[in-house]
Order: structure tokens, then C-alpha cells, then sequence
């Protein structure tokens, strides 16, 4: 009869605790990873908002709800849908929307002044330009077959203030004056107001220095997300405050012929804000945006040593974010320079910087989102710019 063999015991014993402890090794590992890279996001970074890309992106949200409503087909013209402050920054305005069962055009009264016609369709969607602010305002709708609804729309308590100035003679014989800025309070909002300087428009979104009128109800503003601070961005926008593109070629503004007063406290313009015919307002409207610089991208990896030993940059420097531009400007008398954004996954993104008039100045399309931890590359040297963008 043959012997059993016995089972060697501690050969089994040694290779699970071998086992054990590579899979602790593992497991350590991957969880310190998420820590090496986010240990460049310190609690010591300035953080900057990009308060632009949270409106371009809300507004993204809201052509979509406005268009679900449009191809609902539920809304009447004795029961329109009917939104004040359609894109949250222009809240003297408002889109009303609903259907009729034949193709006709819509005549536009506000507060019994007829402001125009709109052009014949089955689907309405009717830009409400120049309530009165603090008020309750009456807007009439008659369609070419006398059909006519009429609705309430209040408004309220926003600064009509103005410093004496000839308004009459700045006005003329155009409907609306608007008026950029009130530096004395330190504010930057368009404003419009009628011939009895009745508040009728006021738009608001950080800081707008100047406006120039286009056609189709447009009109370019000069914008910053900070006040004060040069390289302004573009923007084009409509009444209801849809901001159709973003671009840093401000050469269209301050040419307007009809800029009739401009000084250290306003700049005014007078502008016609009605048409006789108006459009179908358009959703989903964007102007491709310009193309800006192309990064280079590799792994956190292959510099992470370097930029551990980074100094901290100690030289004046500006960095603005404006929606889908990024500025960065500095002086420094170097042949390359770099501005690396580095992201919590370990990607970096590498743009060299341009030389423009002894400053060095770069604007491009991001196309990112989320946090990302800025640093400088001069030469072949790194520096700690201690700064977080939130994209």
C-alpha cells in the first residue's frame, strides 16, 4: 500500500503573503498616483473662474430648452410661452414662442408703440426688445389674419441714473441712447434709454468697456473679466444678450460713426433698435470661433522631476480667461517661452508664447474643462506661476 504524500504547507503559506503583500504594493501605488499630480494643485494657487465659459454654457442649455419648447407645438397665440430675461443678462427683454395653425406674419406692439412686423411662419419665436424697467408692460401680438392676444410682462428696479448731460441733443432723432460704463460708481453696464430717459435696456456681465452697433440687431461689446486690465476680447452679441462669438480682434469697436459722446464718465451711443420686419429669431446660432494656438501634449511624467524643483515665478504677470481665450502677458527679454496647463489626469499642455510689442501675450482656444495648474517654461527652466484656472 503506497504512502500519501504530505502537502507542503509553506510553500502555499509563502506565495499568498507574497501575494498579499504586491497586491498592498499595488493598491498604495495607484492610490498615492492621484495625489502625486494633485499635489501641483496647492492650496497656495490663486484661483481664477472662467466666468464667460459658465455663461456660454448655461446659454448652450438654454437654446436647447427654447427649442424643445418651439418643436412642442403646444404653445398658442392665446397661450404663448413667454421667457423675461431669456439668456440672464438682459433683463429687459424677452422670447415669447408658440404656433398657429396657418402660415401668417405677428405685429409687435410694446406698451401701445408698434416696434415691428414678423415675417410669416407657423412657428413664432418673437425677440421682445425695450420693456420698461419697474414697470408692467403691455405687449400686443396681432396676426395677419386679426388674430391678436395680449399679455403682461413686469420688470423690475434696475439703476436709471444718469449725470447731466444734453441728453436731448445726444439722442436726436434715433430711438434709443445708450450709454456704456458710469466710471464715477464704478460700474460697466450698456444701458438704453428712450426720449423721456426711460431705462428700456440694460445688460450686465462683468466688464464692458465700448459697443459697436451691427446689422441683424447685433452688437459687438468690448468685454473683460477684469476690470482695468488690457487685452479685452470681442463679443458679439444680440439684444436678448446671446453671445453669438468670442474673439480677441477688438479692431471693429470705438469706429462706430455714431458714437456722439465719449469722455473719462460715459461713451454714448444713439441706435434705432427696431426694424419694420423682423426675422424668425434663430436658435442654435453660433459663429465658429477663431483659431487660436495648437499645444503640444505629453504626460506629466517626463517633466514631474523638473517641476518639483521649480522656482516660483516672481515677475509681474496677467492671466485672464474670456470664455475660449486664455491671455497670459508678461515681460521677459527670452528667445522661449511656454506656458504649460497641467491637468489632474497628468496631461500637460504646452503653448509657446508669442512676442507682441515687448509683452508676451497668447490667446487661444482651450476646448478643455476642468482645473488646471499653471506653470512657465523659460529656456529650458521651470517656474511655479501658483495658479489654478477653473475652466
Amino acid at each position: 500500500m503506497k504512502k500519501k504524500k504530505k502537502m507542503r504547507i509553506f510553500p502555499v503559506i509563502v506565495c499568498f503573503i507574497f501575494f498579499g503583500i504586491s497586491m498592498f504594493l499595488a493598491f498604495d501605488l495607484l492610490k498615492k498616483m492621484p495625489q502625486n499630480r494633485e499635489k501641483y494643485f496647492t492650496e497656495y494657487n490663486q484661483t481664477i473662474t472662467n466666468n464667460l465659459n459658465k455663461v456660454l454654457a448655461q446659454q448652450k442649455v438654454l437654446d436647447e430648452e427654447y427649442q424643445q419648447v418651439a418643436n412642442s407645438q403646444e404653445y398658442t397665440l392665446s397661450n404663448p410661452y413667454v421667457k423675461v430675461n431669456p439668456y440672464e443678462i438682459s433683463p429687459l427683454t424677452a422670447l415669447i414662442i408658440f404656433e398657429t395653425a396657418s402660415k401668417v406674419t405677428v405685429d409687435v406692439k410694446i406698451n401701445d408703440l408698434a416696434v415691428t412686423t414678423m415675417e410669416a411662419g407657423t412657428t413664432h419665436i418673437i425677440p421682445i426688445i425695450g420693456l420698461y424697467a419697474n414697470a408692467t408692460n403691455i405687449i400686443e401680438l396681432t396676426t395677419s389674419q386679426n388674430e391678436s392676444h395680449t399679455l403682461e410682462i413686469k420688470t423690475g428696479v434696475y439703476n436709471d441714473t444718469l449725470t447731466e448731460f444734453d441728453f436731448a441733443k445726444k439722442i436726436n432723432n434715433y430711438s434709443h441712447l445708450f450709454v456704456v460704463g458710469d466710471k464715477n460708481a464704478n460700474t460697466s453696464y450698456i444701458r438704453g434709454f428712450d426720449h423721456n430717459k426711460n431705462l428700456m435696456y440694460y445688460l450686465e456681465l462683468d466688464y464692458l468697456s465700448s459697443i459697436s452697433f451691427r446689422e441683424n440687431n447685433r452688437f459687438h461689446v468690448s468685454y473683460n473679466s477684469k476690470k482695468g486690465i488690457e487685452n479685452d476680447v470681442m463679443l458679439e452679441m444680440d439684444y436678448l444678450g446671446k453671445i453669438y462669438n468670442v474673439t480677441n480682434d477688438t479692431n471693429s469697436l470705438n469706429k462706430d460713426s455714431d458714437i456722439i459722446y465719449n469722455n473719462e464718465e460715459y461713451q454714448c451711443i444713439a441706435h434705432n433698435i427696431y426694424n419694420e420686419k423682423t426675422d424668425n429669431y434663430k436658435l442654435n446660432n453660433k459663429i465658429p470661433s477663431n483659431q487660436y494656438l495648437t499645444p503640444s501634449t505629453y504626460k506629466l511624467a517626463t517633466i514631474s522631476n523638473l517641476l518639483d524643483e521649480a522656482k516660483i515665478y516672481d515677475h509681474n504677470y496677467t492671466i485672464l480667461l474670456n470664455g475660449e481665450n486664455i491671455t497670459f502677458k508678461t515681460e521677459e527679454d527670452v528667445d522661449n517661452i511656454s506656458l504649460l496647463l497641467i491637468d489632474k489626469s497628468g496631461k500637460v499642455y504646452e503653448f509657446v508664447l508669442k512676442s507682441l510689442d515687448s509683452e508676451l501675450i497668447t490667446s487661444f482656444n482651450t476646448s478643455l474643462t476642468g482645473d488646471y495648474v499653471l506653470y512657465l517654461k523659460l529656456d529650458e527652466n521651470y517656474y511655479n506661476l501658483l495658479t489654478t484656472i477653473k475652466n
